[in-house]
């Protein structure tokens, strides 16, 4: 068992953002800009609760009750202002909106601290059930030609080109898949 320290943690800088840091239970709690009355009189809050606690961090009542959807919009507009290049939105806006579809639409009501592994691997797999858009899944795969059908049987994951199955016709061109 590790030896417990009266240690008590240290207030400090974080490098990239400037923001005032404390390390607890192994997790870095931004306390606001370094040197801020504001990220001070955190600090001292944190560090008083902290042995009161058996020196453990105490969620908030108030973190049970967020919904997912509310901690994904933060996330989104913070997505739509950093990922950004010439002053446009980058792709991966538009991969990260096709990402966070799923899981406000199936998780978006209940609970962010119960959203865990099941539910994630559930909004992984209704992506690939159900495309976000038609570049995705087995629109562009019929487009080709080919049945829904023959298409798991026919393509396997890096793919690059359509193939015929026995007994079924050709295709009228062969299509590249990117």
């Amino acid at each position: 068992m590790p030896r417990r320290t009266k240690s008590v943690p240290r207030y400090r800088k974080h490098s990239h953002s400037s923001q005032a840091v404390v390390a607890l239970d192994g997790h870095d709690l931004y306390l606001g800009p370094h040197g801020s009355k504001t990220s001070l009189r955190e600090h001292h809050r944190l560090i008083a609760e902290w042995p009161a606690g058996g020196r453990r961090l105490q969620h908030d009542e108030a973190d049970e009750t967020r919904t997912v959807s509310e901690v994904a919009t933060p996330y989104w507009k913070h997505t739509q202002r950093y990922d950004r290049k010439n002053g446009k939105p980058t792709s991966e806006v538009d991969e990260i909106r096709l990402a966070l579809r799923p899981v406000r639409r199936l998780y978006g009501r209940n609970s962010a601290a119960a959203f865990g592994p099941r539910a994630l691997k559930a909004a992984r797999q209704t992506m690939v059930d159900v495309p976000a858009s038609p570049r995705q899944g087995m629109c562009s795969v019929m487009a080709g030609g080919i049945s829904p059908d023959a298409a798991d049987a026919t393509f396997s994951m890096g793919a690059r080109e359509t193939r015929s199955l026995p007994g079924q016709a050709a295709p009228a061109q062969t299509r590249r898949w990117v």
